[in-house]
């Protein structure tokens, strides 16, 4: 368990400074780059919380560590090995041996609390999603938009079976379900906006794919929680997310007015 939960930590440290240049520099790269570039830097950052890059840093500690003269490669080292406790390591043996056991017992308490960190969100998470089910259970065929939805899916390209339903409880239009998706609108007199551009919303939310990706967001941000940058990172993610695909309606909206 220390060693899954020692590579979880070093594959955390590498997309974690990335996305704090990212951050850093968000003032100045919202100015030259659109939504779509800002979504497409934070997926690949978000890929490297899966990709164990590690091992190309610690090929390029030791290099540099060699050319440099340098003992850059402890700090990719185990904490279990005799030099993570080498600064503390007393001259009596038996001393170094208690040392080295508390360090090791410190490093499974850890590991430990990351497990049950794990095991409490993942319950949270399924008891949300099962009141939210529980919430759409009084949902009500849209047989009213059934052609308009046809013809968006038709200008948009897509293919899937997609089931349109009203729910009183519903706050804001959402699309749920990665297998058999669903449009989820709020009843007809709470929809501010033309039903047209909230279908053309939810439909290219799930022609991008957008649920599998916050799928994958939710994974990693259980098995990462103990990273405190990976809160902004989620939030960011979501956010471009959203910005992306609403540049992208606005665009198909604009190309259709031209044509």
């Amino acid at each position: 368990m220390k060693d899954i939960f020692f590579a979880i930590c070093v594959v955390s440290f590498v997309p974690s400074i990335l996305f704090l240049i990212y951050a850093i520099l968000t003032p100045l790269s919202q100015k030259y780059t659109d939504a779509k570039w800002q979504f497409f830097t934070l997926k690949g950052i978000m890929l490297l919380f899966i990709i164990p890059v590690y091992g190309l840093i610690h090929e390029l500690a030791c290099y540099m560590g060699d050319f440099f003269h340098i003992p850059l490669l402890s700090v990719f080292s185990r904490p279990t090995s005799l030099s993570g406790i080498a600064s503390v390591v007393p001259s009596d043996f038996t001393t170094m041996q208690q040392a080295k056991g508390t360090h090791l017992d410190l490093w499974t308490m850890i590991s430990i609390l990351w497990v049950i960190g794990i095991v409490v969100i993942s319950i949270y998470q399924v008891y949300a999603y099962r009141q939210f089910i529980k919430k759409l259970k009084s949902m009500t065929p849209a047989t009213d938009i059934e052609h308009t939805i046809l013809e968006q899916k038709h200008k948009l390209g897509v293919t899937e079976n997609v089931g349109v339903f009203y729910n009183l409880h519903t706050v804001t239009p959402m699309l749920i379900g990665m297998i058999k998706p669903k449009i989820i609108l709020p009843c007809m007199d709470c929809e501010p906006l033309p039903i047209q551009y909230v279908l053309i919303h939810e439909l290219t939310h799930l022609k991008r794919k957008d649920l599998w990706w916050k799928l994958a967001l939710q994974i990693i941000s259980t098995i990462h929680w103990f990273n405190p940058l990976l809160y902004p990172f989620h939030m960011a993610f979501e956010t471009q997310l959203e910005y992306a695909c609403d540049e992208l309606v606005a665009q198909t909206l604009l190309l259709r007015c031209v044509i």
